[in-house]
This record gives structure tokens, C-alpha cells and sequence, in this order.
């Protein structure tokens, strides 16, 4: 005796709820589970994408001073081929005073700088989705603050069950269709505005070249 409720940050997310009990029971129970739930899924995503930006931040500028140091070598030996440039000039320079070499030195070849430039603009373009994702979160925090209570709606018709209507001990069941998929829904302040609770929060899907620069850039690991 289940139905399938739909609510949470993914458009997608849903919860199979028991309707072996009363149309009060069901309430609260929904009520408490969802309300938490979702307030800790708020919390969760939103330290996640912080920690991501944080993370790609730092990237970003150790890469910035990456590709200063190849333009910089670049513009001293412009004569040089790759494989010299890589190998030679290890004695002069400013890092020739047995100085620990700087991370750039482990980047050869003639496409290295185009290679690590991408890799900024595409953490610098993560970042901005990510960003997107802040505002959506916080749009949506905002909202599901003033949620007071919760019902049911139909996510065809948008008919709202109104489980407050129905006698406390009358059976679930006899008010949502087995098996069926109903949609939870918020009620808001004294005007009783109702607010979907399926956010859709954007997905952020990393791009192919942040993974490399995250594998093999200047800060991985055993570099």
C-alpha cells in the first residue's frame, strides 16, 4: 500500500510513501520527513558547491602563475624547440641558484601553454555554474523558509489533496490511489501560496579538461 511522492532539488527525486495509516498520520509523517530532508539537502549542496569553487579557485591561480612562467620562458628562448626548451637552461636563469624548481618545468612540449590555458577557462566557466547553482539554492531556501505545513497535488490536473479536509483516523488509502505518483507540494503563509517542491536544482557536469588539469596539472598529486 504505497504511492510515490515527488519532491527534493533534482526535478527527478522521489519517495514511496505508506499508506497503511490515517490522513493525520500521513501529514505529519510527510511533513517531518520532507521539511528535514529537504532542509539538510540545502545545506549539503550548498557547501558542496562552495568547496568545488574553492577547490577550482585555487587551481586557477596556481595555473595563472603556470602560464606566466611559460610566456615568460616562451619569450626569453623563442628559438628553442620543445624538447630543448624542456631539457635545457637548467643552471641559468633565476632558477639556476639550486632554487626548487617551479611546477612549470614539469610541462613540456610546444602545445603546453594552449593546453593549460584551456584548462582555466574551462575551471573559470565551472565556476560560474556553479555560481548559477548558489543563486538556485538560495532562491529555493528562501522560499521553502516560509513553508508551514504540506499537502498533496496531482501533477496532472494541479488539484491539491487538502489532507486537513479529511477526518484524522480516515484511512490513507482511501484518498491516494495505490501505486499512484503525487506531487508534495508547500503551503505558505496566511494567503495558504502553495510552493512545488521539486526545485530542479541545475547539475553542474564537469567538463573533460578540468579533469585533466586536476590529474596532471601543477597541484596533483606526486607531481
Amino acid at each position: 500500500m504505497f504511492c510515490c511522492v515527488k519532491y527534493g532539488l533534482d526535478g527527478e527525486d522521489s519517495s514511496f510513501i505508506n499508506l497503511n495509516c490515517g490522513t493525520a498520520a500521513l501529514r505529519d509523517f510527510v511533513t517531518e520527513r520532507a521539511l528535514k530532508q529537504l532542509g539538510n539537502d540545502f545545506v549539503k549542496q550548498r557547501d558542496l558547491q562552495r568547496k568545488h569553487i574553492a577547490l577550482l579557485t585555487k587551481q586557477i591561480t596556481a595555473h595563472t602563475k603556470q602560464v606566466q612562467n611559460l610566456q615568460k620562458r616562451q619569450a626569453e628562448s623563442p628559438t628553442k624547440g620543445p624538447a630543448e626548451d624542456e631539457g635545457g637552461d637548467q643552471g641559468g636563469g633565476e632558477d639556476g641558484e639550486g632554487n626548487e624548481a617551479e611546477p612549470v618545468e614539469q610541462v613540456s612540449g610546444k602545445d603546453s601553454l594552449e593546453t593549460v590555458s584551456r584548462w582555466i577557462e574551462a575551471a573559470e566557466a565551472e565556476i560560474r555554474e556553479r555560481e548559477a547553482v548558489l543563486i538556485a539554492l538560495s532562491e529555493g531556501e528562501t522560499a521553502f523558509q516560509d513553508v508551514t505545513t504540506i499537502d498533496l497535488r496531482d501533477p496532472v490536473s494541479g488539484t491539491r489533496v487538502n489532507l486537513s479536509q479529511f477526518p484524522v483516523h480516515m484511512p490513507a488509502s482511501a484518498i491516494l490511489p495505490l501505486r499512484s505518483t503525487t506531487e508534495l507540494v508547500g503551503v505558505r503563509g496566511e494567503d495558504q501560496e502553495v510552493l512545488r517542491l521539486s526545485f530542479s536544482i541545475p547539475r553542474v557536469e564537469r567538463d573533460a579538461a578540468v579533469l585533466d588539469m586536476l590529474e596532471y596539472g601543477v597541484l596533483a598529486k606526486g607531481r
